[in-house]
């Protein structure tokens, strides 16, 4: 019986005391692991205390997708070096951390679709600001748009399933 309690309290302590620090690491203000703010991987992505996060309600153009280069500088633009305040909301199928993320100006998801550099996704959280980036044709707007980084993805998926099955047959 004892050896029962002490196994469960270990079991317990071994999932919670971790949860419980990722946590609180998050929610302190993020930074990268050289303590100078997050990394930006790209336009919608950030490394914040050695947890990859994802920006919740917002899909950037990929780094191998025309505007990709873009819309992870101007996230680093948005960051300037400082910290992040991450609001987590859940995981995503990758494993990655799904959060809102604050900086000094503000809601990081709100400003790279306003400004024009993502696109509103995942529900219609920023529906309003994608409308009126394209009306007044900004960032990305400005030129051809922003297209899909879904169908990108989806592309590149099919492409590599090809090219796998081509180089056996």
């Amino acid at each position: 019986m004892l050896t029962d309690l002490s196994g469960l309290l270990w079991g317990w302590l071994g999932v919670s005391v971790p949860t419980t620090l990722l946590i609180l690491a998050l929610l302190r203000g993020g930074r990268s692991h050289d303590g100078h703010g997050p990394f930006v991987i790209d336009g919608d992505t950030i490394v914040s205390d050695r947890v990859r996060i994802r920006i919740s309600g917002i899909d950037a153009p990929e780094m191998s997708q025309s505007g990709g280069a873009e819309a992870r500088s101007h996230l680093i633009r948005l960051i300037a070096g400082g910290s992040v305040r991450i609001e987590p909301l859940g995981a995503d199928r990758y494993g990655r951390t799904v959060a809102r993320v604050h900086a000094r100006c503000g809601d990081l998801g709100r400003l790279m679709v306003r400004d024009g550099y993502a696109r509103s996704a995942y529900g219609n959280q920023y529906a309003g600001e994608e409308r009126e980036a394209r009306q007044t044709r900004a960032g990305l707007w400005a030129g051809s748009g922003i297209s899909s980084p879904a169908a990108h993805r989806a592309g590149r998926a099919d492409n590599m399933k090809r090219r796998k099955v081509s180089r056996w047959t």
